[in-house]
């Protein structure tokens, strides 16, 4: 009897691992979908900088997407970008010749807005405080030219 119950028990430790691992891998598609998502936004607005509704619902259109479902995507994106989490720190808990790096490589890689290239050069520099030297380092390991 022991054994049928252990069998049994480990049969449903194995089912609960089957059910977990199905659950995370539909969250990571999810995940994905959504990262693949805001990619797509990124791209369209670097190539249409100021669209109007029209072109907004178009685009829906054209990403099978209702398009109250891709205006929810657009404002998650626009607050990541506002409310960036790091960018409210003061300049002066940052390497000074760090920050003034972070902040041309940001622009040059991501965005005009110099308040939004010091909050992403912030963001690098509170986890990794050379971060801009290490990737200087790197591309030059690697023969990238500026």
């Amino acid at each position: 009897m022991k054994k049928l119950i252990h069998k049994l028990v480990k049969a449903g430790r194995q089912n609960l691992n089957k059910q977990i691992i199905a659950v995370e891998e539909e969250e990571n598609k999810d995940g994905d979908d959504a990262r693949k998502l805001k990619l797509t936004l990124v791209k369209f607005f670097k190539e249409n900088p100021e669209p109007n509704d029209e072109a907004i619902h178009n685009f829906a259109k054209e990403l099978k997407l209702d398009p109250s479902e891709l205006e929810t995507a657009i404002y998650k994106l626009l607050g990541s970008l506002v409310n960036l989490k790091k960018g409210d720190m003061p300049d002066d808990k940052f390497d000074a010749e760090q920050l003034k790096m972070g902040v041309k490589v940001e622009r040059k890689e991501h965005t005009d807005d110099p308040d939004i290239a010091k909050a992403i050069s912030k963001a690098h520099l509170d986890e990794i405080p050379d971060y801009y030297t290490r990737l200087l380092k790197m591309e030059k390991e690697a023969g990238v030219k500026e």
